[in-house]
């Protein structure tokens, strides 16, 4: 009978550590970053993951552009919305934005500290700007009609797909939008609003090539912690090569954009940049070196450090670099390239302070051409949030020569702290809204599809689950423990019997 009694509680013992001894998750950091998934109901053919959003109730808001009917590559499109929570995973896609010409393409999504969202869309070759509250992201009526901003837009194609960008305060007041275009000849364009998107400035030419043969590609916007606006985009000839970089910045006090600054020789490509603790990072492919090189400006963009690469091992031209700061104020980087050919994957460093650190692997393996099949692997296009501080949540594609293969995703919680949650705000009563002047938008505005597949209110701004994440653990483990008691006593049966 003690042999039992000592088995009993040595097993009590296990189960209670599981249940109280372990700490919830929501205070530790993860070892391993989450086994790779695609993201349900994502378009095959794009190289590019969905424009990501967090907000500071454990939720990330995703939006892009596909066709109503995945099997129809040249069928009518839409912006979807779908959102993603560690206990729920992602919610099915809704369809917010309808194009019944089939093409609506999002070029950009960013949200304020409002909670409001604002897209940046192209609709033919015009330019259009949306916003809604994020806790009504999926509802397509609670979306702003589309206003008509600017025309002669280039339009994406696959490998060609960021023709432009976005981004807000932390406010939502001043809104800033550039573009691939060629209105008075082939360039870079802006457009920008200081009273949260209601009115707009005309098209300013920011940048022009000077050359119709060259066009402007990967524009980036980031609206730094200083309030000014950084903008990086690189230049392609006929034949799809890179070209010249450019770095350039505006102020909305001012309304004045900085002169353009070459970042690098020719060849240049995929830049990005981010401004972190008053320093401002550049980070773009290289040809003639094939790989990820970053610079630092410690003087708002005026001068620049000598280019180094982001991590020496790593070579491929995959697309752009995605930064997130976490809660402890520390820079974390995103890449997709490869070290060899048995280690292709989705990298993740940070910044020390001086350099940045050895890549750990976010998802690693061995190149997988697949044109056909779908099953290719090759991460490409890093965008990435952090959720509530401390959950890195990294969304990629597939590097067309591996074959086209929907959009793919990994999580992982950081060992630093977690911001407290926020309820998600919502729209005042119609009553309550002022009435403020718009542009008339263009003939053949899109306006909001009518839906019933909406996400409900409560979902989007219930507040998320705060149990043990062990509980799951010892609700599994209980029928271990009657099995283990049954044998025991059968086992004591027996021997008293012999």
């Amino acid at each position: 009978m003690r042999l039992i009694l000592f088995h009993l509680r040595f097993w009590i013992v296990v189960l209670l550590f599981f249940a109280f001894g372990v700490s919830s998750s929501k205070a530790q950091g993860s070892t391993f970053w989450a086994q790779q998934e695609r993201i349900p109901e994502t378009f095959d053919y794009t190289e590019e993951p969905p424009f990501l959003i967090a907000d500071l109730n454990h939720t990330v808001h995703a939006f892009n552009s596909q066709p109503l009917d995945l099997l129809n590559p040249d069928g009518q499109r839409a912006i979807f919305y779908r959102q993603w929570t560690i206990e729920s995973g992602w919610t099915f896609p809704n369809d917010i934005l309808f194009d019944p010409d089939g093409t609506i393409f999002l070029l950009g999504a960013v949200g304020d500290q409002a909670g409001r969202v604002h897209l940046a869309l192209l609709y033919g070759q015009g330019l259009y700007y949306s916003q809604a509250f994020l806790s009504e992201a999926g509802d397509s009526s609670a979306w702003s009609t589309p206003i008509f901003l600017g025309t002669n837009i280039r339009n994406p194609t696959i490998g060609f797909e960021r023709v432009g960008s976005i981004t807000t305060d932390d406010s939502g007041t001043n809104i800033a939008i550039i573009y691939s275009g060629s209105e008075n000849g082939s360039g870079l364009y802006s457009v920008h609003s200081s009273d949260g998107g209601n009115n707009w400035t005309n098209p300013y030419p920011v940048f022009l090539t000077s050359d119709n043969k060259l066009a402007v590609s990967d524009p980036k916007l980031y609206t730094g912690e200083s309030g000014v606006i950084h903008a990086v985009w690189g230049t392609r000839n006929k034949e799809g090569h890179g070209e010249l970089g450019y770095y350039a910045n505006f102020n909305h006090e001012d309304n004045i954009w900085s002169s353009p600054i070459e970042l690098d020789t020719s060849g240049l490509g995929a830049p990005s940049v981010v401004e972190h603790d008053g320093k401002i990072f550049v980070t773009y492919i290289l040809n003639n070196v094939n790989t990820n090189l970053w610079r630092l400006s410690n003087d708002g963009g005026k001068t620049w450090t000598n280019p180094s690469r982001l991590s020496p091992p790593h070579v491929g031209s995959n697309g752009l670099v995605s930064f997130i700061v976490d809660s402890s104020d520390t820079l974390h980087a995103f890449f997709g390239q490869r070290i060899d050919d048995n280690n292709h994957g989705m990298w993740h460093t940070t910044w020390t302070g001086y350099d940045w650190t050895i890549a750990e692997a976010v998802v690693r393996g061995k190149k997988i051409t697949d044109v056909i099949g779908g099953r290719g692997f090759d991460p490409n296009a890093a965008r990435a949030v952090i959720v509530n501080g401390n959950v890195a949540v990294v969304a990629w594609g597939t590097d067309g020569s591996s074959g086209t293969n929907g959009a793919w995703y990994s999580y992982k919680r950081f060992d630093v702290p977690e911001l407290p949650s926020q309820p998600l705000p919502t729209s005042p009563p119609a009553a309550e809204q002022v009435e403020t002047e718009s542009i008339p938008a263009a003939t053949g505005i899109l306006l909001p599809e009518s839906s019933s597949t909406s996400i409900p209110q409560n979902i989007l701004n219930a507040p998320r689950s705060t149990r043990n994440p062990q509980a799951g653990i010892l609700i599994g483990a209980f029928p271990v423990l009657v099995f283990v008691i049954v044998m025991l006593v059968l086992r004591f049966s027996h021997t008293r019997n012999k």
